[in-house]
């Protein structure tokens, strides 16, 4: 793979050190019948976040300054929810599941 491709390029890549700084969220259990728990795995504060429904709507919104939590989703209607969280120059999405 590596002759005349000039779509390949073997200096690319990325180096252990940027993975080590990549933000892990953990949201479980999901699906859930009425809360989740939300962990950053490097224990950091989870700051910013945000839920939407499927249809874009901003339906909860809170700052942490917590590395684990637990939202109460018993007053969400059954669906499929995205939560955001908004770190400094980042986004992460997490779907969540109300059974």
């Amino acid at each position: 793979c590596t002759g005349e491709n000039p779509l390949y390029d073997s200096n690319l890549g990325v180096e252990n050190e940027a993975l080590e700084n990549i933000v892990q969220i953990k949201v479980f259990p999901n699906p859930s019948q009425a809360k989740v728990n939300v962990i950053n795995l490097q224990g950091l504060p989870l700051g910013k976040f945000e839920i939407f429904d499927l249809y874009g709507r901003m339906i909860y919104k809170a700052e942490e300054q917590e590395s684990n939590i637990e939202i109460d989703l018993s007053c969400f209607e059954s669906g499929t929810y995205t939560i955001s969280f908004l770190g400094t120059g980042i986004k992460i999405f997490n779907k969540i599941i109300k059974l």
